[in-house]
């Protein structure tokens, strides 16, 4: 009988802190893509200073040549965009301009790739593309 019972609460607990549906808090990540989309925007909780702000956009992803990316944020500060392969190493690096599309990755091989971009000396954005 006791063990049944632990059984019960652990299950319980369980499903309360890692968000099944049906339990009383469902966490959600907001960096998945909406299904059947290929475009990943990851946007930051509002700044609680001055409630700015930060969204990036990757599209698109896969690709068979090359890829956009967008950042849209209140700083008007200077973008860079730092890219690696699978295992780590830089591949390519540039600068940007908020709200302007960068177009890369032409001459990628096929292959994974992460892409991290810094704004304000802080990496805002990190992204996983593939080059096919």
């Amino acid at each position: 009988m006791k063990t049944w019972i632990l059984i019960i609460i652990i299950t319980l607990s369980f499903g309360i802190v890692h968000g099944q549906e049906g339990s009383d808090t469902t966490y959600k990540s907001e960096n998945e893509p909406p299904k059947g989309s290929s475009q990943y925007v990851i946007t930051t909780p509002p700044d609680p200073l001055n409630l700015a702000q930060y969204e990036a956009s990757l599209w698109p992803n896969p690709s068979l040549e090359n890829f956009n990316i967008k950042v849209d944020s209140p700083s008007d500060n200077e973008i860079k965009v730092y890219i690696t392969d699978f295992i780590g190493r830089a591949v390519s690096e540039f600068n940007g301009i908020n709200r302007t599309t960068l177009s890369f990755g032409d001459d990628f091989a096929p292959g994974i790739y992460f892409v991290r971009v810094k704004q304000d000396d802080e990496f805002r954005s990190t992204f996983k593309i593939i080059k096919q």
